[in-house]
């Protein structure tokens, strides 16, 4: 049996960003709506024609999220 090992692109669906981070769809959408992360940085909507719609795909920018949580460790609350 053979492995096939997937290379996230930078930009990647709501589906790959699930599987390579663990985070659920609730989060996700919690994260876009309570602003944490922003259209144009995080995350962006495309079109095949190039007109993008608020009903557009939606595409993740993995490195920027992923600096995202790591900007969060000097946020952590104190027990």
């Amino acid at each position: 049996m053979s492995a096939i090992i997937v290379q996230p692109n930078d930009w990647v669906t709501k589906e790959h960003l699930m599987l390579v981070t663990g985070l659920t769809e609730g989060k996700i959408r919690a994260y876009r709506r309570k602003g944490a992360w922003h259209q144009g940085k995080e995350w962006i909507l495309v079109a095949t024609d190039g007109e993008n719609k608020s009903n557009s795909d939606t595409m993740y920018h993995l490195p920027t999220i992923n600096a995202w949580f790591t900007s969060q460790r000097g946020r952590q609350p104190t027990e």
